[in-house]
């Protein structure tokens, strides 16, 4: 053992050169792997790098020249629409989640509000641009609201950004795409063919409330109610509601010549005028105003004119035992005679009437006064498409568009319509169409 390790040494003295070469060349390769390996692993990080770049792009898309707006060109987009609408008109918000839409408790608060008086959407269109993105799309979506108890249709249009995904589709908030995908979908709500069917559907909803009184103030009435409405209020009205519908119906007496109208607002429709000591059966009331039995139908009174008397109650049409015929306009007034009493009823509407017309003017001037207030200096919120105009009119000059997202300055309210600080000028926007912050 000893002569074979004497061997070695002998060998390694006498070819020295050659072993230290093969050392050298083992440690080159060595280090060539090690090289070679973080070199690998370097390109794959570097090439992660790149496509996380490639996502987050802010480079401008650009718009094709002829926009086309395709109309009811996909069934299956028809369908998914179908089904979300249906889901908005009843406050499914499990189902609108599942479909991708994405609600703040504040959000839902509102469409609550909207969905009460909602019977359903009808009429219902989709116009369909490819998106920015592969399986991509912007869908415009036209429908006419049908509310509770009011015959005219409200239309309207909404602007979607859908995404297909292997074999269904979802629905994707606009507020949360880049810059650059953003300003592609405000390009395309800018083109000829959506102003040209913002348009229409501008034309149209005047139309219908012009020819539907009842209509028009129901829609003004909506939307104060919605801008008053956030995730804590909505429990309040739930609460009053249950209350409202447990009251008995009462025998109630006016107080004063008052108006009847068809809806409770004092824009609703006048059907009719009661007179001092009228009697009515009241159905139930709710902020302010109550529902009284009246010429064989329902109609509203101003519950500040109204008194009850103990023990008035009425149930299944029995007022303490007796039983209750719906009340008209007749009154019973203080005469001895028949005869006296028709004058001095006359005397009465004759001396009232004035005075009637002006408690009302009284009452829509502070009405209107205190509208304005409440939302001057607030900030609209437009989410959707919508012509910002001259005047406060659809017949006015359009002065440019608003877009989903857009922020203005509210000056005050005219007629329906919010003045607004338009990219420093002064317009104006429909306020049912808008929401205020």
């Amino acid at each position: 053992m000893k002569l074979e390790s004497n061997e070695i040494k002998k060998f390694l003295a006498e070819h020295y050169q050659y072993v230290a070469v093969a050392a050298l060349f083992l440690i080159l390769v060595i280090v060539l792997i090690i090289f070679s390996v973080q070199r690998n692993k370097n390109g794959s990080i570097a090439a992660t790098e790149v496509k996380e770049t490639e996502v987050v792009s802010t480079e401008p898309i650009p718009v094709p020249e002829d926009v086309d707006l395709k109309q009811n060109a996909f069934e299956e987009i028809n369908s998914f629409f179908t089904g979300y609408f249906r889901a908005l008109a009843a406050g499914d918000f499990d189902t609108l989640s599942s479909l991708g839409e994405t609600l703040s408790d504040d959000d839902k608060a509102k469409k609550t509000v909207r969905a009460s008086y909602t019977e359903d959407y009808e009429n219902m269109s989709c116009y369909t641009v490819d998106g920015p993105e592969e399986n991509t799309y912007i869908v415009f979506v036209y429908y006419e609201i049908k509310f509770k108890n009011i015959d005219t249709l409200a239309p309207g249009l909404s602007t979607f950004y859908l995404v297909k995904d292997g074999g269904s589709y979802r629905l994707k908030s606009i507020a949360s795409l880049p810059d650059n995908e953003k300003d592609y979908i405000t390009n395309i709500a800018g083109g000829n063919e959506v102003q040209s069917l913002l348009e229409a559907v501008d034309t149209l909803y005047q139309k219908n409330t012009e020819s539907d009184p009842t209509l028009a103030a129901f829609m003004t009435s909506l939307q104060t109610k919605i801008d008053a409405t956030d995730a804590t209020t909505i429990a309040e009205m739930e609460a009053d509601a249950t209350e409202s519908a447990e009251v008995a119906k009462v025998r109630v007496t006016t107080t004063d010549t008052v108006n009847v109208r068809s809806t409770p607002s004092e824009s609703g429709e006048k059907v009719g005028t009661a007179m001092k000591g009228d009697s009515f059966i009241r159905i139930s009331e709710e902020n302010g105003w109550s529902k009284i039995e009246y010429r064989d139908t329902e109609a509203y009174v101003k519950s500040d004119f109204l008194t009850t008397a103990q023990g008035d109650t009425v149930v299944a049409g029995q007022v303490n035992g007796e039983s209750v015929t719906p009340s008209t306009e007749e009154t019973t007034a203080p005469a001895e005679t028949e005869k006296e009493k028709e004058k001095e009823k006359e005397k009465e509407k004759e001396k009232d009437k004035d005075k009637d017309k002006e408690k009302d003017k009284d009452k829509k001037e502070s009405s209107d006064n205190s509208s304005k207030s409440s939302v001057s200096g607030k900030t609209a919120v437009v989410s959707e498409p919508i012509s910002v105009r001259g005047e406060a009119s659809t017949d006015a000059a359009k002065i440019g568009s608003a877009y989903k997202g857009g922020r203005y300055k509210i000056y005050g309210e005219e007629n329906g319509w919010y003045k607004i600080d338009y990219n420093g000028v002064t317009g104006y926007v429909r306020a049912d169409l808008v929401s205020v912050e």
